[in-house]
């Protein structure tokens, strides 16, 4: 792979990333001021990009209370074998 080829690689994802980042965070008024046929694309894109944020943040809270159960199982399960309670 040519060096400028992954520079363009990489700017693209850049540019990606601070689009749907300022598209997220724009307020649903916002969107009024964009040229009519941007309208709809860019409303579509915005639903689609808040939904997956939510379906990983509660993937992350899931996550993050497993990984608690499972730390206070064995922390249970040691503490049994090991006399403690």
């Amino acid at each position: 792979m040519r060096s400028s080829t992954l520079f363009w690689l990489v700017a693209a994802s850049a540019a990606g990333y601070l689009a749907s980042r300022r598209l997220m965070e724009m307020p649903e008024s916002d969107l009024a001021m964009l040229p009519e046929p941007a309208r709809e694309p860019a409303a579509r894109v915005r639903t689609r990009l808040l939904a997956a944020r939510a379906r990983a943040e509660a993937g992350w809270r899931d996550g993050v209370d497993a990984r608690n159960a499972a730390q206070r199982d064995l922390t249970q399960e040691y503490e049994h074998r090991s006399g403690r309670r």
